[in-house]
């Protein structure tokens, strides 16, 4: 799947992975039939984006859309995406805290309101949506209580993929700030899995490792099915999708996952140190 990857965005999140001086302005080729994944920064920041799925649709490419959903409080925005339901296979939104005042102080913006909204108007339309999810210190405590809340209020929403903050660009600078100790949040993690398998949810790792979530937690409350089947091992330390500076440990070495595992940031292990993975 190609990456479209715009640069300018209008958060500031505190656990933002991307170095902002790094990104620049895609150069656009789009191929017939092509699969795509429109990201930032915040796409729909861009005024490129118009042209872009105008182009998609020319060429019958199938594309999925990362967004934090703030331009998306206006019912006209949304309207226009509906133009393209039929290439759109999904639209995936950064909700990363439903409580206010966290939401506010991880993303440094007052933008709470608009993305509720949106919320709203892309419960109501013909898109596919799901929810990202990422766990940091600030956030992790209320896990459950997110599921909760998207259940309860957006009852469409059946997908929500779930992330482990990863240290680079904002997150790197405020690591210890927000990255927290894995042993921390498994109980935590573990309530989710069984709330969305009770309720209905399809709840997701994109990966075993982090940025996704370290399955060798979860395997004393898991099956390794059960555990395979949440998880999408798209990202493995050294796969052409992307490759993570991480680390593991010679105790990996006869894990079930090791194979499709990421492993862990430097970052982590210089603050956490190994000794949890000793003891899992």
């Amino acid at each position: 799947m190609k990456v479209i990857r715009f640069p300018k965005c209008n958060y500031n999140c505190i656990f933002c992975f991307e170095d902002k001086e790094a990104l620049a302005e895609p150069i656009i080729s789009i191929k017939d039939n092509e699969k795509l994944l429109i990201t930032g920064g915040e796409p729909f920041c861009s005024s490129k984006l118009k042209s872009v799925l105008e182009e998609c649709k020319r060429k019958k490419a199938k594309l999925k859309i990362q967004t934090n959903a703030s331009i998306l409080y206006s019912e006209g925005n949304v309207k226009y995406l509906e133009k393209f339901k039929d290439m759109i296979e999904e639209i995936i939104i950064g909700f990363h805290s439903h409580e206010p005042r966290i939401y506010a102080e991880i993303t440094q913006t007052n933008f709470y309101d608009k993305v509720i909204q949106a919320l709203h108007n892309l419960s109501k339309s013909k898109l596919n949506i799901t929810v990202n999810h990422t766990l940091i210190k600030q956030n992790y405590l209320y896990a459950l209580d997110f599921l909760k809340f998207i259940k309860e209020k957006f009852p469409r929403i059946k997908k929500i993929y779930m992330t482990f903050v990863y240290p680079s660009g904002n997150a790197l600078q405020n690591v210890e700030d927000v990255m927290p100790k894995i042993s921390d949040t498994k109980d935590i993690v573990k309530n989710c899995i069984m709330y969305s398998k009770d309720n209905g949810l399809q709840l997701e790792f994109i990966s075993c490792g982090i940025p996704g979530y370290p399955l060798c937690f979860l395997r004393s409350y898991f099956s390794i099915e059960e555990l395979n089947k949440i998880c999408q091992h798209v990202i493995q330390k050294g796969n052409n999708a992307l490759d993570f500076n991480n680390v593991k440990f010679k105790i990996c070495e006869g894990c079930t996952f090791n194979d499709t595992c990421a492993g862990v940031p430097q970052q982590y292990v210089d603050i956490y140190g190994e000794t949890e993975f000793k003891n899992n």
